[in-house]
Parts: structure tokens; sequence; C-alpha cells
């Protein structure tokens, strides 16, 4: 647009200088919150334990019959991987 086109919206230059001021104390604000996620963030990344884990999983196979087989391989389909 150009410098003398009317349409052209302007602040006044108290109430630019009012914007300014908020939108100054919205960007520290913004800024301070970043930096406590930051060390959340970092506290969180060296705090790994590992845990045991333990699985014990006992199937017992005499109870599968071709039914089921027949049930399951309807599912896995004519797939070349398997």
């Amino acid at each position: 647009m150009a410098d003398g086109d009317s349409s052209t919206k302007r602040l006044k230059t108290a109430e630019n200088g009012v914007v300014i001021t908020g939108l100054r104390g919205k960007v520290a604000e913004l800024e301070s919150e970043i930096e406590q996620l930051r060390r959340r963030v970092h506290q969180l990344e060296g705090n790994h334990e590992v845990l045991p884990v333990v699985v014990t999983a006992t199937v017992d196979l005499s109870r599968i019959d071709t039914s089921v087989v027949t049930q399951i391989s309807s599912f896995v389909g004519t797939s070349h991987e398997l």
C-alpha cells in the first residue's frame, strides 16, 4: 500500500506505547514459562530408572484345536511373509 493510503490503520502514539508495553510483558511472561518447562524437561530426562520386567506366560497347547487355527488364519490372509 502507498504511504498516503487512508485505509491504512495506525495506532496513536500513546496507544502504541501501551500496546508495545503490553506485548513486552506478555513476551517476558512466555519466556518465563518456557524456561520453567525447560527445567521440568531437564528434570524428567535425568530421571530414568530401569524397572525389572518379569514375564511369565504359560499356554496350554492341548486346548487349541483346528477350528481355532482356522479362525486365526482367516484373519492373517495370504501373507507371503508368514
